[in-house]
Parts: C-alpha cells; sequence; structure tokens
C-alpha cells in the first residue's frame, strides 16, 4: 500500500501537483540561503569569564555555583564543587561531569556517541517531523516504521513541523537537544531543519540548485559528489542522501532522508528501511549517497531496483 501511495505521490509531483504544497524540486535551496549568525534566536550568549562559577548554563545564562553535593537544584548535578549542571543535557558534561562530546560525537543523556547512522538507537527519544508534503510525510512514515522496531528503548512521537520547542521559528535551527533525535524526510524546501543544517555547513554533504541541475556536495571540502540535470530526475531515477549530523548549538542529533527531487526521497526511505531490517550496525558512516535506478519501470522503490552507491564517510 505504501509503495502504490509512493508512485502517486512521485507522479503527481512531476507533472506539477505538489505546486500548492511545495515546490516538485525537493532537493531545496542554495546552500547561502540560511545565515549561520551564532547571534541569532535562541543562541546562548553567555561570557563564560563574567560568571561567578565560570561556566555557562544551557539556557545561556550563568551557571550557579555550588560545593559538592550541592546546592544545585534538581535535576541538576555539582561539578568540580563549583558549578551546576543537568548532566542528562549537557554535552560538555555528558552523563558525568568532565565527559565532554567532541565535535564528531552527540550527548544520549547517558553517554558521548559517534554522530554515525548506526547509533540512532543511542537517543531516548525521536521526533519524526511532517512537513505537510504528501510524499515527505509518507517516507517519513515509512522511516518511522523502520526505527520502531530496530530501536524498541527509543519513545518515537509524530508532530507537525514548527511545533513548540522543536524548531527556531525563524531560522529553523532544531532545537530539541541531547537525548532527542530530529527525524526528517524530504529535502530543504519543505523541512525547514535541513534547510537550516544545509545553510550552516552542518550536514556532512548539502544540496544546490541552480535551475539547471541539482547537486549534492560534501561540506568538507565543497567538491561535487553528484551534479544531475534537472530532466533526468523523473520517477524512475533520482539520488538520495541519508545522514546523521549534529546541531552544534542545541546538540540536536538530526537524522534526514531526502532525494534531489521527490522519487528520490520515496527511494531514500525505502533504502534505509531494507537496511535497518537487516540491522543498524551495518550502516557505520555518517552519511550515504546513492543513485536510484527503477530497473523494472514501475515507479516504486523495490527490491527489484538498482541502487548505486556514490559516497559515503
Amino acid at each position: 500500500m505504501k509503495q502504490y501511495l509512493f508512485v502517486q505521490l512521485a507522479l503527481g509531483c512531476l507533472a506539477g501537483g505538489c505546486s500548492a504544497q511545495g515546490d516538485a524540486n525537493d532537493a531545496g535551496v542554495p546552500v547561502d540561503a540560511v545565515s549561520a549568525d551564532s547571534g541569532e534566536a535562541g543562541a546562548p550568549a553567555c561570557d563564560p569569564s563574567t560568571c561567578a562559577s565560570g561556566h555557562c548554563a544551557l539556557d545561556g545564562g550563568c551557571a550557579h555555583t555550588c560545593t559538592s553535593p550541592g546546592p544545585c537544584a534538581s535535576p541538576e548535578t555539582c561539578c568540580d564543587n563549583t558549578f551546576c549542571t543537568d548532566v542528562t543535557k549537557d554535552p560538555q558534561n555528558c552523563g558525568s561531569c568532565g565527559n565532554a562530546c567532541t565535535a564528531s560525537q552527540f550527548c544520549s543523556g547517558v553517554s558521548c556517541n559517534a554522530a554515525l547512522v548506526m547509533n540512532l538507537c543511542q537517543n531516548a527519544s525521536g521526533v519524526v517531523v511532517m512537513d505537510g508534503i504528501a510524499i515527505d510525510q509518507a517516507a517519513d512514515s515509512v522511516v518511522d516504521d523502520a526505527i520502531t522496531p530496530v530501536c524498541p528503548s527509543m519513545d518515537l512521537v509524530t508532530i507537525s513541523q514548527g511545533s513548540a520547542g522543536s524548531i527556531d521559528p525563524s531560522s529553523g535551527r532544531p532545537l530539541l537537544g541531547p537525548g532527542s533525535t530530529y527525524i526528517a524526510a524530504g529535502g530543504a524546501f519543505g523541512q525547514k531543519a535541513v534547510n537550516y543544517m544545509n545553510g550552516t555547513h552542518n550536514a556532512p554533504v548539502y544540496t544546490t540548485d541552480d535551475g539547471q541541475s541539482v547537486s549534492f556536495l560534501r561540506t568538507a571540502d565543497n567538491s561535487t559528489i553528484v551534479s544531475a540535470p534537472t530532466a533526468s530526475l523523473t520517477a524512475h531515477h533520482d539520488y538520495f542522501l541519508v545522514y546523521v549530523a549534529v546541531e552544534p548549538i542545541s546538540d540536536t542529533l538530526v537524522f534526514a532522508v531526502y532525494g534531489l527531487y521527490g522519487p528520490g526521497t520515496a527511494a531514500g526511505a525505502y533504502w534505509f528501511t531494507t537496511q535497518a531490517m537487516s540491522g543498524l550496525q551495518g550502516l557505520a558512516k555518517q552519511y550515504y549517497v546513492y543513485e536510484w535506478t527503477d530497473t523494472n519501470n514501475d515507479g516504486v522503490p523495490n527490491a527489484a531496483d538498482t541502487f548505486t552507491l556514490l559516497a559515503s564517510n
């Protein structure tokens, strides 16, 4: 049933049927569309040198001073006999005082974990974000169904994009914080958090669209992984990206699946489902870029199709 829905949605978008909800191009916008200004709304603005404790709190103010074992307001812990912090939410004191996560790790609230697709289950909660675009939402449902059995300890919920506390309303920056994963199917046109991660270069791979072709580029060196003429992206051929990445201000783990066009998003969701069913431990990379070809020409991502790995790291 879901495969049938995918083909109907993909064909509808390619025929212009998605115009009421979004452009048929699911790749998004040029990389410079979002500012990475650290002074944006919601970003911590604390200078630790001005704090009596010498440390900033997670809300951007100064951390309270303490002497072990207190006094610190619950659920905070007194660290180094100096400052109070919530070790379940603080990536610099992740799970315990002094356990600082690196830029390539995320804090689950218990421990630091490498930002790799196989570590999705380490977070206790996941938020599947619906962006209002039909093909994206169908892919979100497929991804949700794939994660549920392989991450039985993860509390998965579905929300509408922009729900309070999930993203910054002006920039799209994800705000869930440590212990939670922001799950988004769909490109930067519909998914605001994906747009933010592209624009700030916090995603390991980002998209550009010059009106003639759509491209996936590596963030590390801005090299092109694939550049596809728009005319080559159809209901039978597309490219997709699957990645996890940490938003460094809130330390939210973002898991994204999307194609250069809508059919690629559907293909990416299908691919992830097949990989998850065989075991997440096999997904030991931060990102995967694939070319999808509808080998049996039925317009539906399935096992009879060709999935060619173009890049991973």
